[in-house]
C-alpha cells in the first residue's frame, strides 16, 4: 500500500469519526432543549415525520374521493 492510501484513508476515518461526534453533540443539545422546555412549561411536542405523511396522505385520498364522480356504466348495447 502506498503512503498516499495510508493518509487519505486517514483522513477519511478522522472525518468520520469528527462527523460522528458532531452529529452526537447536536442530539445532546436537542434532547438538553426539550427538557428546558419541558421544565418551563413551554414544550410542545412535535409530530413525527411518518405521521404527518400519512396524514396529509389521507386527507388527499378523502378529498379526492369526495369530488370523483361516481363511475357510471358504458356499455348499453
Amino acid at each position: 500500500m502506498s503512503k498516499n492510501w495510508q493518509i487519505v484513508t486517514k483522513r477519511e476515518r478522522e472525518r468520520a469519526v469528527e462527523l460522528k461526534r458532531t452529529q452526537k453533540r447536536e442530539r445532546k443539545r436537542a434532547a438538553a432543549a426539550v427538557k428546558a422546555a419541558k421544565k418551563n412549561g413551554t414544550y410542545v411536542p412535535e409530530a413525527a415525520e411518518d405521521d404527518t405523511e400519512v396524514a396529509e396522505n389521507g386527507a388527499v385520498a378523502d378529498a379526492v374521493a369526495e369530488t370523483a364522480e361516481p363511475e357510471t356504466a358504458v356499455a348499453d348495447a
